[in-house]
């Protein structure tokens, strides 16, 4: 729609999920999701296994209708979202971290910290970094 009406935009909003959670950055990026959160959502509020079950084989008959593959025939969104997976993996990784730091070691331990971010070389980190 964002091609054909001037006055539309295509973004999403991105999110970090695992563990039973599910968190809104409210980031607002540009482009469409590449991944879908409704079975995450479903999985915290509890819905019945059977429905989980049903509504997974779904999304993955349809990921398989993706026309886009690389070399090893793995559909680019999925590709993409193992990629995502990965960002949301090391961004939980350095929140935890950023929790865990005593007072006393706070200052040292979150420059660090903030070294180590500011030097990731993932292109979710690399990307979030840059939306600021």
């Amino acid at each position: 729609m964002a091609e054909d009406v001037p006055s539309v935009a295509n973004l999403h909003v991105t999110a970090l999920t695992g563990d039973n959670t599910f968190t809104l950055l409210y980031r607002i990026q540009p482009g469409s999701c590449d991944q879908s959160f409704g079975l995450h959502v479903a999985e915290l509020v509890h819905f019945p296994n059977s429905v989980l079950e049903v509504a997974k084989r779904k999304a993955n008959e349809l990921e398989a209708l993706q026309p886009n593959r690389d070399g090893a025939g793995e559909a680019d969104s999925k590709r993409q979202c193992t990629e995502l997976e990965k960002g949301h993996s090391l961004l939980r990784k350095y929140l935890d971290r950023a929790k865990t730091l005593s007072e006393s070691e706070d200052k040292e331990g979150m420059e660090t910290l903030r070294k180590e971010i500011r030097n990731s070389e993932h292109s979710f980190i690399r990307a979030l970094l840059l939306s600021q």
